[in-house]
């Protein structure tokens, strides 16, 4: 059974496996297009078409919005979008920017204990893209960053960066950026995040898949 709620949808299957399934769908409450290529090792599970299509679902943007990408998983607030995205491997960052211009990035690098090995978590949180180098100046004083994951502490670090003095003028820029960057020993990963938002970003930070402990 394909899902209801997507007007216009299209399924081709593959009689002989191994080979792929392919869907197509459209949905006119947000025009969106969605495809998913399912490849089938055997052709006597038929989870794909009963479980996996029934639950696809089209997130209106006046709802809270997931997003997974590789093992890198958050959620924004209602009306934030995603602007652009780096995927190196073991770096993965998504920039959100809201109907009020507001930015807020995300970012992962691990495994963290490899990361940790050659920079300190300052340093990974202070990184920023060179387009903004010139417009921001580094990081001069980190402190605890007090963010509730789950109920459990971990290290955490939070600082800001000022927009440099020559360029006041600068009105396109936000005049800081603030930075949090987080260590999550359980999933040897670092969070890192960084915006003109922070409310939004430590509402994202604890939505990245935090694994609890036992």
């Amino acid at each position: 059974s394909q899902p209801k709620e997507w007007r216009v949808s299209r399924l081709y299957t593959e009689n002989d496996p191994p080979g792929r399934d392919v869907w197509v769908g459209w949905t006119e409450r947000t025009s969106r297009v969605l495809e998913i290529v399912h490849h089938v090792k055997r052709r006597d599970s038929p989870a794909f078409e009963q479980h996996v299509l029934p639950s696809v679902a089209d997130t209106p943007e006046a709802q809270e919005q997931a997003w997974s990408i590789f093992d890198l998983s958050c959620k924004t607030p209602p009306g934030w979008r995603l602007q652009w995205f780096r995927l190196n491997a073991g770096d993965l960052t998504l920039s959100f920017r809201s109907k009020k211009n507001r930015t807020v990035n995300v970012r992962q690098v691990g495994p963290a204990t490899l990361a940790l090995s050659r920079i300190k978590l300052e340093a990974w949180a202070s990184q920023i893209d060179k387009s903004l180098r010139k417009i921001y100046r580094p990081i001069d004083r980190f402190s605890d960053a007090p963010v509730d994951l789950l109920g459990r502490p971990v290290e955490g670090r939070a600082g800001m960066l000022k927009r440099r003095r020559r360029l006041f003028w600068a009105f396109m820029f936000a005049k800081k950026l603030d930075v949090i960057g987080v260590h999550d020993e359980v999933r040897n990963r670092l969070f890192i995040a960084q915006g003109d938002d922070e409310p939004t970003m430590r509402e994202i930070l604890k939505t990245m898949g935090w694994a609890k402990t036992t």
